[in-house]
């Protein structure tokens, strides 16, 4: 059965049994759904699962090797081949370890996949939260627990994003785009698919007072690039990761904004400062 996504203009066709399928239809991913795509520009994720084992140590991270153009991902509980130029992923679970935790695993690993596919169409997937205004996109990132989706609550419902994961575009004129993804920070948030124009950039700190403050270029970098996903084992496209990042970083308003948690004073700092 085939269960097709839309996801930052990006078209993944998730194939599975009916149980995986119920588990899509039952989860945020519904809002992301669309009824049709072209039969050469869409990815192909298979997932099942079966008696896969292995000798690895659960809490040791994936071992990557290379069989030309596939990518092997390889987990105490999981497999996953992945060809980019073949436009497929291929992820197998252990049913008996993966019992209890199916649909939290599967959206962890098409979240790999949407990863590497947005990179290969100037597209950037961030651990951010981003809210839409009169004076365009804005993007608040920041580690975990520095308030991404604290801050972006206080704005109104409809501006909302996404409050965890968001795509950054940048277009052949050199702008760019943030759009939304099924993937929330807060259980209740349903997120739908918009595109808006990235205009601002803040790094979070919560503090006593509201304030902005301008940031230099190496902080500006440090930000972005902790909060992306290419820095991790899992993912080795660093280098074309990081010139797309050069470029947000250079075309994007970005600062540094200390907040406290009253939500009327904290709307009118930013929205006064852009």
């Amino acid at each position: 059965m085939i269960f097709p996504l839309k996801i930052a203009e990006i078209t993944v066709l998730i194939h599975g049994d009916q149980s995986i399928i119920d588990q899509l239809h039952n989860s945020k991913m519904v809002h992301f759904l669309t009824e049709s795509w072209s039969e050469k520009e869409h990815f192909n994720v298979y997932y099942k699962f079966s008696d896969y084992s292995s000798n690895l140590h659960p809490n040791r991270e994936a071992v990557i090797t290379f069989d030309g153009d596939i990518t092997c991902f390889t987990h105490y509980f999981y497999r996953m081949e992945l060809n980019l130029l073949g436009k497929t992923a291929k992820v197998e679970f252990n049913r008996d370890v993966l019992r209890d935790l199916t649909s939290l695993l599967f959206l962890l690993y098409l979240k790999t996949v949407l990863a590497l596919l947005a990179l290969e169409q100037n597209k950037l997937l961030f651990h951010a939260s981003a809210v839409n205004t009169s004076e365009g996109g804005i993007m608040f990132v920041g580690e975990s627990g520095a308030g991404k989706s604290t801050i972006s609550s206080f704005f109104p419902k409809d501006d909302l994003i996404n409050d965890d994961l968001i795509v950054v575009e940048r277009d052949d004129d050199g702008g760019l785009w943030v759009h939304s993804t099924p993937f929330t920070g807060t259980e209740n948030l349903q997120p739908t698919a918009k595109k808006t124009p990235l205009l601002h950039g803040f790094a979070l700190k919560k503090s006593e007072n509201n304030r902005v403050m301008p940031i230099n270029l190496i902080d500006k970098m440090r930000v972005v690039e902790n909060s992306s996903g290419y820095f991790d084992n899992s993912l080795l496209l660093k280098k074309q990761a990081l010139n797309m990042m050069a470029t947000m970083v250079e075309k994007l308003n970005f600062h540094k904004i200390e907040f406290n948690l009253d939500k009327q004073d904290v709307v009118k700092t930013v929205m006064d400062f852009i």
